[in-house]
């Protein structure tokens, strides 16, 4: 009889698996089957455990003696090393048996929906914090802003660097209407604007340009020139860092803003317009 025979009657006559037996040699499951099946035969070492563990005695054949295998010297592997391959197997077993498909592409399925709704949650929130920021800085580029409107004159200029930066500032905005200091019984609005030169750059002012509106609708427009600046300021220049300062007035009506618009340029011959714009109250001041 073949060792391979006498192996597996053995452990037939003990009832140990082929598992059970590779774990008490410290061999494999792959090479005990090896074994019985004839396609290796075992070393003289793995013959001599197996002895003890089945409590036979094998019959060896005087070939299997000389076998170049019993010359070969293999490190038996350790307890922890086979221990740690059985409970891996165990666990993809019972992994195998109990988990069905469909449940793992479900999981798969949740943890990539899950993935998908945090990056669409999180580009949206950038989108809306763009989008306020576009907004608060008048920055909006799908929708530009047309010219001479009241949202244009609303809208900040920025101040540029090696360039001169005109701030139009309106004293006491609102303007409430007042008695007409000439006389007569109807009211007017009187204004007062500072014009501040704010980086380091004179301007030289070449017109003012003043356009009246009823909510966003335009009444009508008016324009200061060089002429009326010379004769009000004795010069049309804003000195650096400094100011100056205009003042006018129109009779209360169906006008609620006024837009103001100075034009010019400044010392290194850059052509610049800065805009301010004025509100209106109805209520009549004391």
């Amino acid at each position: 009889m073949s060792i391979g025979d006498q192996i597996r009657d053995a452990r037939n006559r003990k009832d140990i698996s082929q598992e059970r037996l590779a774990l008490l040699i410290h061999v494999s499951r792959g090479k005990v089957s090896h074994w019985e099946t004839g396609l290796r035969k075992p070393k003289a070492a793995d013959i001599a455990e197996m002895e003890k563990v089945l409590q036979c005695k094998f019959e060896i054949e005087q070939e299997q003696a000389k076998s170049p295998e019993d010359q070969a010297v293999e490190a038996p592997a350790s307890a922890d090393d086979n221990t740690a391959e059985a409970v891996k197997s165990n666990i993809a077993d019972v992994f195998r048996k109990k988990v069905p498909v469909w449940l793992c592409a479900a999981i798969a399925g949740g943890v990539f929906a899950v993935m998908l709704i945090i990056m669409i949650c999180t580009v949206s929130n950038l989108n809306r914090q763009l989008s306020a920021y576009q907004v608060e800085n008048n920055e909006t580029q799908n929708q530009p802003i047309a010219e001479n409107t009241l949202e244009w004159y609303q809208q900040t200029v920025r101040p540029q660097d090696g360039k001169a930066y005109v701030s139009v500032e309106i004293d006491l905005n609102p303007v409430k209407g007042v008695r007409d200091p000439d006389g007569g019984e109807h009211y007017v609005w009187l204004y007062t604007i500072t014009f501040i030169e704010r980086n380091g750059i004179p301007f030289e002012v070449e017109e003012i340009f003043f356009q009246d509106f009823n909510g966003t609708a335009k009444r009508g427009a008016r324009s200061v020139d060089t002429t009326i600046l010379l004769e009000a300021w004795g010069s049309n220049i804003i000195p650096a860092n400094g100011q100056q300062i205009f003042t006018g007035g129109m009779p209360v009506q169906d006008v609620s803003n006024t837009g103001v618009l100075i034009k010019g340029k400044d010392a290194d011959g850059n052509v610049m317009e800065f805009r301010g714009i004025i509100n209106y109250s109805q209520e009549l001041a004391e």
